[in-house]
């Protein structure tokens, strides 16, 4: 009904929800957005649940009511007026992103490009540019105090690092291992890793990072640490 207000289509006869669809389709509205704007037209004109009192003075204001032009004499849309839109139901952002977003649902409303429109009109159409272009996160709503208010984003968790305890340690206390030789097959805490490769040969054994507390990315290779002969031993 309030799409039928928003483009003056009669729905005099109309009983089901049926009719009136055929009704609007009959007048030329396009399927296409026409929730967004409907949602956005009932917004100003009310829910529908006026007593007659109501229903008749809103009717006289409606008659009453100034109108806009929004098209020049050749059909096209006004970039200047269409801006101030955006100022109208409180929009920030970029000039351009929003005369395409307002063009598109002037035109998927099937709005008549010669003659004017009511402020009403034109206020719904620019309502449902606006939800339209912040659902998909383009630009920004005015708080009313000058300041703008971004969608809030939610920041997906952060992974918590893998901890593994050394196989090493003896007791219930387990150290958090750093290491995991590869030649050992274990995990082991930089206590049981310096005790467990002491010899030159076990010193060659292969070990990757298991912690970043290690000083290397986990899965990163260990440089084998190198073999120092003592001077008293050469000859």
């Amino acid at each position: 009904k309030a799409l039928a207000k928003l483009h003056g289509v009669s729905l005099a006869g109309c009983v089901e929800k049926t009719e009136i669809v055929e009704a609007l389709r009959g007048a030329g509205v396009a399927d296409q957005g026409a929730a967004v704007v409907a949602a956005a037209a009932e917004k100003h004109f009310g829910n529908g649940t006026e007593s007659k009192d109501q229903q008749a003075a809103t009717a006289e204001r409606g008659a009453a009511e100034k109108k806009v032009s929004l098209c020049d004499d050749k059909g096209a849309l006004k970039k200047d007026d269409a801006l101030k839109m955006a100022a109208c139901v409180g929009w920030i952002g970029e000039e351009g992103v929003w005369f395409e977003a307002f063009s598109k649902v002037f035109k998927d409303s099937g709005c008549s490009t010669k003659g004017e429109m009511t402020v009403v009109a034109a206020m719904a159409l620019a309502e449902a540019a606006k939800f339209q272009l912040l659902e998909r996160d383009l630009g920004e709503a005015d708080t009313g105090d000058g300041m703008a208010k971004k969608k809030q984003k939610v920041a997906p968790p952060q992974k918590k690092e893998l901890e593994r305890k050394c196989e090493g340690c003896e007791g219930a206390t387990k150290a958090l291992a750093l290491f995991y030789c590869q030649n050992c097959k274990a995990f082991m805490c930089q206590k049981c890793d310096d005790e467990n490769h002491t010899t030159p040969l076990l010193k060659k054994h292969k070990r990757v990072s298991a912690h970043s507390s290690s000083g290397f990315a986990v899965g990163q290779h260990i440089p084998a640490a190198k073999v120092f002969k003592n001077l008293s031993t050469l000859s």
